[in-house]
């Protein structure tokens, strides 16, 4: 068994790969250029992911209508949750939705879902009950496998 807190610099050798197909991302907790935390489902359970490896690989293409695209290649532990575990982020997740927005939901094919921002004021009642909140600790966690997940952006335009 690897812990979270132990799970190796060099985990693509040692832990096995999950395929992203079999993967569905229900809400991410963190996100700069894509997803970097949150919770998916993976064989009928949810799971914690965590980035663990920041893009390497960059690919660019252009679609058939000519569109410009830039790809990059980022790796994921999948980490399991207690039920407990499972039952706080998801009620915390619930009140982001209530207080922030709904605009980190993900529809049952795991696309991002669109939706709504509320007012600042409501905002700013999250982010101060929030900062009192302990963090879940998933350090003891067992690591499961890893990810790939190949992000798209439109590339800038020369």
């Amino acid at each position: 068994m690897v812990t979270l807190a132990e799970a190796p610099a060099d985990f693509v050798d040692h832990l096995p790969q999950i395929p992203e197909s079999e993967l569905t991302i229900l809400w991410h907790c963190d996100y700069y250029d894509g997803p970097r935390s949150g919770v998916m489902h993976y064989q009928s359970k949810p799971y914690w992911f965590t980035i663990r490896e920041r893009a390497d690989i960059f690919e660019h293409y252009t679609d058939d209508e000519g569109q410009k695209w830039i790809a990059w290649h980022q790796h994921f532990l999948l980490v399991e949750l207690t039920a407990a575990q499972f039952d706080e982020l998801q009620w915390r997740n619930e009140l982001f939705r209530r207080l922030v927005g709904t605009y980190w939901d993900y529809d049952v094919e795991g696309r991002r879902a669109g939706g709504q921002f509320h007012p600042s004021s409501s905002q700013q009642k999250f982010y101060s009950l929030i900062k009192y909140m302990k963090s879940v600790d998933l350090s003891q966690n067992q690591v499961i496998g890893w990810f790939e997940w190949v992000s798209h952006a439109e590339a800038e335009h020369e």
